[in-house]
């Protein structure tokens, strides 16, 4: 659940750069060095919690997505074997 938080977190952080004046790149002859530091401070924050965030809850739903398959049935039993390629 943390890590599905964390995720989402670094989405929204990295949505709302896009939309924020100040945390746009600059651009033409208008541009400070210090925005751009700001929006490359920002944008690494964002993939960083949204990397943080899939590695936590990715393997979690795998194996949730194997355990639908039912051993008793031969059927199921060779598709849950490909499930993972």
């Amino acid at each position: 659940m943390a890590s599905t938080v964390i995720y989402l977190l670094g989405v929204g952080i990295l949505t709302q750069s896009r939309f924020i004046p100040s945390l746009k790149p600059c651009e033409g002859s208008l541009c400070h060095r210090n925005s751009l530091r700001v929006h490359e401070v920002v944008f690494f924050i964002a993939m960083y919690l949204i990397s943080v965030g899939t590695g936590g809850h990715k393997p979690a739903l795998d194996s949730f997505g194997a355990d639908q398959f039912d051993d008793d049935h031969p059927e199921e039993r060779k598709k849950k074997m490909s499930f993972f390629n």
